[in-house]
């Protein structure tokens, strides 16, 4: 029996139940930001995937060197492909270049592991990714699941309008 390969609604399955991983691992981040910027890169690859199984089916379950080629030369997924890159190269030192003298929060702090790769790259990912999906509308993205920033308080000394 010839197994089918993931559609979308599976994809986008896998990419909520990563989700699911990230909002506990980001109560915990300052021990495990390694391990939230490895899930976000998972994350954002059932993203991809999702969006390949829509448009082009070809080009669907790719390795990463494939789905990396199919990214960066087709125009229409430039943007995508700018913030994915960045998070696949965080989750290769995450995952590849620690070891008992080095740590991954030398290479990213836990603030900056929120803030760059969640809030920012994992956000943009989802967000152009959504626009090629059937069904963007089944995708927990980051944005509903963090906080937003509260809004910048007047500076000292500005004076409101009377």
């Amino acid at each position: 029996m010839k197994a089918e390969m993931p559609n979308e609604a599976s994809h986008l399955s896998l990419a909520n139940h990563n989700q699911d991983l990230l909002d506990k691992l980001v109560a915990e981040i300052d021990a495990f930001p390694d391990w939230a910027a490895t899930v976000a890169f998972y994350k954002a690859l059932h993203v991809v995937e999702a969006v390949f199984a829509c448009e082009n089916p070809a080009r669907h379950g790719a390795d990463h060197p494939t789905r990396e080629r199919v990214l960066k030369s087709d125009k229409k997924y430039e943007h995508i492909y700018r913030n994915y890159r960045v998070l696949y190269a965080a989750s290769m030192v995450a995952r590849y270049m620690q070891d008992d003298r080095t740590n991954f929060s030398d290479y990213l702090t836990p603030q900056r592991v929120v803030d760059e790769l969640l809030k920012h790259r994992l956000h943009e990912v989802e967000k152009s990714a959504a626009k090629r999906m059937r069904s963007p509308d089944r995708l927990t993205t980051i944005a509903s699941r963090l906080p937003s920033p509260p809004p910048a308080s007047p500076t000292a000394g500005s004076s409101a309008a009377t």
